[in-house]
């Protein structure tokens, strides 16, 4: 409920990377947008989001976001050890 079938999906998309492609338009807000009022922890968020969103328009599966809960762990990790909490 809500969202469009896939196929209809799909068509949209595939149509949408076409035109990008042909005429060199950024498919996602371009990081100077975003860069400065974003943390650190959310841009890496979002750049993995941006990957993970173009691999798919190509047909590919990334796990995206597990990279992301790694990146997170080891950084939570480095400042709590810097902080010597752990």
């Amino acid at each position: 409920m809500g969202s469009a079938s896939g196929e209809y999906h799909d068509s949209i998309n595939l149509t949408f990377s076409r035109i990008a492609k042909k005429y060199k338009m950024p498919v996602r807000i371009p990081p100077a947008l975003y860069s400065d009022i974003l943390s650190e922890n959310d841009l890496v968020v979002v750049i993995l989001e941006h990957i993970d969103y173009l691999l798919k328009q190509e047909g590919k599966q990334v796990a995206v976001w597990l990279c992301c809960l790694f990146y997170l762990a080891i950084k939570r990790a480095v400042v709590e050890y810097e902080n010597g909490i752990a």
